[in-house]
């Protein structure tokens, strides 16, 4: 909510908590059933299909988060490590979430703890990624377990301005249990 709130206090003049109910307010009682704005993109939560986190894409801006809990949008407030949303994806259980965002082209993941997100209305940062100058990806989940590749060995310090072997694929895996990336394979393309 960052750039669209700020510019929207400034150009109304009203308080945080004003301009959140006329921000959401433009949102009807919703479920996670319920037709959405054109511009509004969600998922539901798994295991609970009354609640949906869901994301507003401004031009130019990070994303303004609200989670849709029994028919009400409640904001979000969390960083991700890019600007634009590419892809997010739920753990089975929705204990864990991985957002792909892009900045200036490039991809990032981000993971989060999602296990209080329908209490607290919080996503607490488990990590990022920053392949630059390559690209990850969300390759999927295996139970509570992240699975993720990229092009450069993100499980380890690389040099950067290096040329590198853009023609390789890491697989990595990520769990609560060893909470550092753990290089799966790698295969060349």
């Amino acid at each position: 909510m960052r750039g669209f709130l700020r510019s929207f206090l400034q150009f109304c003049g009203c308080g945080l908590l004003v301009a959140v109910g006329l921000v959401f307010s433009s949102l009807p009682a919703l479920s996670a059933s319920s037709p959405l704005p054109y511009d509004v993109t969600c998922q539901t939560l798994p295991g609970t299909p009354a609640a949906s986190l869901c994301y507003r894409q401004p031009a130019m801006s990070y994303p303004d988060w609200f989670l849709i809990n029994n028919g009400r949008a409640l904001p979000i407030s969390f960083n991700t490590y890019g600007p634009n949303v590419s892809s997010l994806s739920f753990s089975p259980s929705g204990q864990l979430l991985a957002v792909i965002t892009t900045g200036e082209g490039h991809p990032l993941l981000d993971l989060f703890d999602s296990s209080h997100l329908r209490e607290n209305h919080d996503l607490v940062s488990l990590g990022s990624w920053d392949p630059y100058p390559g690209w990850v990806s969300i390759a999927g989940w295996d139970g509570e377990t992240l699975l993720l590749e990229a092009d450069v060995p993100l499980h380890q310090e690389y040099d950067r301005s290096v040329e590198r072997d853009d023609s390789l694929t890491y697989t990595f895996r990520w769990s609560r249990a060893v909470p550092k990336l753990q290089l799966v394979n790698v295969v060349k393309r």
